[in-house]
């Protein structure tokens, strides 16, 4: 039995998934991308037989204590289906502002600042981690969703986009400019 292994080529280079971490001066905060089934008892297959997924992020924080962030006692929030976009509107600054929570006891807050994006993650209850996402970063990790949503459609991410700032577009006309739990809430002017 013969084996063959691939040609070995100095400019090829291995590329794995990994997470997205922002430090802060009391917390840091990590994207992780990641795939959930739909439903677990879903028979529901795609073309290739695969499960019917959805592609989505994790948000995790660990806070700071001295110079060491203590990510074994982190804070993780998953997004649903349709946090997702919303998360991506905030990110990149065509939304105010999501509250999410309903996830037991656990909460995500993402606002529009003038300088980037707040980012509060933490457990009713408990302390939470708070970390200021620089425009840079905000954008990196806006993008970095605006991915995932776009794979979800089989679409390019420009038009994903397009979905998502129509989406703003009628909330603010609307005079809806923050969202708590998928909530619209009204702006009190």
């Amino acid at each position: 039995m013969t084996t063959t292994s691939p040609p070995e080529n100095p400019t090829t280079v291995s590329i794995y998934a990994h997470g997205y971490k922002v430090y802060g001066l009391k917390a840091a905060m990590e994207i992780k991308l990641t795939e959930r089934l739909r439903d677990d008892k879903s028979p529901v297959r795609d073309r290739f037989g695969k499960p019917d997924l959805f592609r989505t992020a994790i948000f995790e924080a660990a806070s700071c204590s001295g110079r060491h962030y203590n990510w074994k006692a982190k804070k993780t929030f998953s997004l649903t289906e349709l946090e997702l976009p919303l998360a991506i509107a905030v990110l990149l600054g065509f939304y105010r502002k999501v509250c999410f929570s309903n996830h037991g006891d656990k909460y995500l807050v993402l606002e529009y600042q003038k300088t980037g994006v707040l980012m509060k993650l933490g457990e009713v209850g408990k302390d939470y981690c708070l970390v200021p996402l620089q425009w840079p970063n905000a954008i990196y990790a806006g993008n970095l969703l605006l991915s995932q949503y776009a794979s979800n459609f089989g679409l390019d991410s420009s038009t994903a986009l397009e979905g998502i700032k129509s989406m703003c577009l009628h909330y603010r006309r609307s005079g809806i400019l923050s969202m708590e739990d998928k909530i619209p809430t009204l702006s009190k002017h």
